[in-house]
């Protein structure tokens, strides 16, 4: 004889087995006496998961830009499921040596399968834009914050470059009072001419191939049943 097994969706334990009850019974006949026996089979199930998921590549133009910077994530129920699928995603490779690593959002609210309909969803990528780092600053703030000398002459620098020009005008001579006015000048405009070092520079989220984990779980944060590879090019 047969008999049907409980049905619906169910998961393993952790030791992959469960243990099915079953009675057995005669009722008897001119021969045989009734009789009845209660067995327990044990059935090991391998893991069914109750959706797939698929997700699309990435190709971000530069890095920092927020344009061209999605991936659609597609969620298929399998097996009879319905019900709430929460996703969560995560960097799992990047390029050696790479900086400022790119980052990746997936949506917080689940998503709702009620039918055999796939549903989809958005995970989008974050990568920074080159800057400078003291781009929010001038030059000449950059260099006080930094300890540099500012760009401005001293109180003895301005006193000695007065005390030349007042001198040159004493002089009747046009050859010594233009030597005495270079003389000025020169030591008025060079005493801090020094090229000041200019501010260092951000150079963004490393150019190359990342790769994220898209996991796809029954609970919030919840143990992943299902997931996905996202493949993601920064140029």
């Amino acid at each position: 004889s047969s008999m049907a097994l409980p049905g619906g969706l169910f998961f393993p334990p952790t030791n992959g087995q469960i243990t099915v009850p079953i009675n057995v019974s005669y009722s008897g006949d001119s021969t045989y006496g009734p009789a009845s026996v209660n067995v327990s089979l044990i059935v090991t199930q391998g893991f069914l998961p109750p959706f797939s998921v698929m997700a699309t590549p990435v190709t971000i133009a530069s890095p920092g830009a927020t344009t061209s910077n999605t991936s659609t994530i597609t969620v298929t129920p399998g097996n009879g499921f319905t019900g709430a699928v929460y996703l969560s995603c995560a960097l799992t490779s990047s390029p050696p040596g790479a900086v400022h690593l790119p980052t990746c959002s997936a949506p917080s609210d689940a998503l709702n399968i009620t039918g055999t309909g796939a549903v989809t969803a958005v995970m989008t990528v974050n990568s920074a834009a080159p800057s400078s780092s003291a781009s929010s600053l001038s030059l000449q703030d950059w260099r006080l914050a930094k300890g540099q000398p500012p760009l401005v002459a001293s109180a003895g620098v301005l006193a000695v470059c007065f005390f030349l020009l007042g001198a040159a005008a004493r002089y009747p001579n046009r050859r010594v009072v233009a030597f005495v006015i270079f003389g000025a000048l020169v030591g008025c405009g060079g005493g801090s001419a020094t090229t000041p070092p200019l501010p260092p520079t951000n150079p963004g989220t490393t150019a190359g191939t990342y790769m994220f984990t898209v996991n796809a779980a029954l609970t919030a944060n919840g143990v992943s049943q299902a997931q996905t590879a996202v493949t993601v090019t920064i140029q």
